[in-house]
């Protein structure tokens, strides 16, 4: 579960109390869910105003999964390589 930030707190401020609550191995996927998140707002943000163009929100929670996926599926062909 992600806390929505309150008014007047800096983003790195945020962040970091965020990755604070958790557990040294969930902090990884929890930044990746973060990151992919607002990456994919920003994105449907831009083709909003300067495409014309909008996506359902179900749509865009399926991009997030998606560029997940691809980095998990990157990662673990990295450690493959890397352990041969």
């Amino acid at each position: 579960m992600v806390q929505v930030p309150s008014d007047g707190i800096q983003t790195e401020e945020w962040w970091n109390s965020e990755m604070a609550k958790l557990p040294k191995n969930l902090k990884p996927n929890k930044a990746t869910i973060l990151i992919y998140t607002a990456s994919n707002v920003w994105k449907e943000r831009n083709r909003r105003v300067f495409e014309g163009k909008s996506a359902s929100p179900s749509a865009i929670i399926n991009l997030i999964k998606e560029e997940a996926n691809i980095r998990a599926l990157a990662l673990r062909d990295e450690i493959v390589q890397l352990t041969q």
